[in-house]
């Protein structure tokens, strides 16, 4: 079932309860006689129906009607479901591998936001992936195999370089491992905040060695992931406290690093995220708002949150000729920030009419290919080293 926990919340514990029960007696009603329906616990249920009625059956799971009582009335509930389907064969002995693959389906169909997902060779192969992943994480964070790299932040006016990015690479025997394959993994396990502490103090020691080395310093985004800040037992203060005694254990002037996080559309994680955004601020720590324009709070985030950056989502020049709607969007958010003394950075500019678009909307600030992809540390000391590039605007 799909946000079961919210309608329980809603209509409260016991009713709950039975909506449950409500819902198997609708679901049994549409089974033929030689079909059956099996409740696993909480809102999780099995069901064994014919191949030549899977696909109705999955559609009906799609908006089951049950009733509910709220304020003393009986009203119409429709509860959708997440599904996970599963063809068995005659090579199927073991009940264990069936709900093994079930199960896979069900979190696929969730991951994916599908009303249901079938089980493929694919999805097996992907599970294993996943689960070998998480097997070699710690070991990886033991043994430094996680490298930053770094992205500049450049004027465009003047092709200097004003800050930059601090990115995340897996580099294990020798093969550079993207972050798709593996942030969302640490995100649903939890072993994300070890890497986003790891990675601020990587950057700590890279500021301590370019001080020696007598480089002009720019500041350094440390992005810090929502699930940090608002997972399961996680306290925003609590993580703020840690970077906090991290930036001082290096001895590192706060300026030098700003914490870049994303909005958020859920009322609970914006509080969270708010908090956190001010304990930043208290201890004189910048914070940045990344794929800014790409969720519904964002008007809120700007009147709200006591931010310093707003780094403007890629999607919004990432087209071939940019619209009229284009320009009043950037320009507006430009404007307003600005008004707020905001700093605005726009990310993923790729050519320089995306560049000259930019600065004639007055966001002189931009982040992508267009400069450079993403560094090793040697390669970016020596694009710091030189202050930036001769490509100007």
């Amino acid at each position: 079932m799909k946000s079961f926990g919210l309608l329980s919340y809603k209509y409260g514990g016991a009713e709950g309860d039975l909506m449950i029960k409500r819902y198997a007696v609708a679901v049994r009603k549409w089974l033929a006689e030689d079909e059956t329906l099996a409740h696993l616990g909480g809102d999780n249920f099995m069901a064994l129906v014919k191949k030549s009625r899977t696909a109705e059956f999955l559609h009906l799971l799609e908006k089951v009607e049950v009733t509910a009582k709220y304020m003393g009335r009986v009203v119409p509930v429709y509860i959708a479901a997440a599904a996970g389907a599963y063809e068995i064969t005659a090579k199927d002995r073991d009940p264990r591998n069936i709900m093994n693959g079930l199960s896979i389906a069900v979190s696929y169909a969730r991951q994916h936001k599908l009303p249901y997902a079938f089980l493929t060779d694919k999805m097996l192969e992907e599970t294993v992936d996943v689960q070998r992943m998480e097997q070699m994480l710690p070991e990886a964070l033991e043994k430094r195999e996680f490298q930053v790299y770094y992205q500049p932040k450049v004027d465009i006016r003047t092709g200097q370089i004003v800050g930059t990015e601090a990115l995340a690479r897996w580099i294990r025997n020798g093969e550079v491992i993207q972050p798709f394959r593996f942030i969302p993994t640490m995100e649903r396990n939890g072993f994300i905040i070890h890497l986003d502490l790891y990675i601020l103090k990587r950057v700590c020691e890279a500021i301590n060695e370019w001080i020696e080395k007598g480089y002009k310093l720019v500041p350094i985004s440390v992005n810090i992931s929502r699930n940090d800040i608002s997972g399961v037992g996680h306290d925003p203060r609590m993580l703020a406290e840690r970077i906090i005694r991290i930036i001082k254990e290096y001895d590192i002037d706060p300026k030098y690093i700003i914490i870049e996080v994303t909005e958020t559309t859920e009322a609970s994680e914006q509080k969270d995220l708010y908090d956190f955004i001010r304990n930043m601020s208290e201890a004189g720590i910048a914070t940045s708002i990344d794929d800014f324009g790409t969720g519904c709070s964002t008007l809120s985030v700007l009147r709200d949150f006591p931010v310093n950056e707003i780094k403007i989502d890629r999607s919004f020049i990432n087209h071939e000729a940019f619209s009229t709607q284009d320009q009043i969007i950037i320009k507006s958010i430009i404007q307003m920030a600005r008004q707020l003394n905001l700093n605005v950075i726009t990310e993923g500019v790729e050519t320089e009419e995306q560049a000259r678009f930019l600065l004639e909307l007055g966001c002189n600030h931009a982040q992508g290919y267009l400069y450079d992809k993403p560094l090793e540390q040697s390669a970016f000391e020596s694009r710091l080293s030189v202050g930036g590039y001769d490509r100007k605007i």
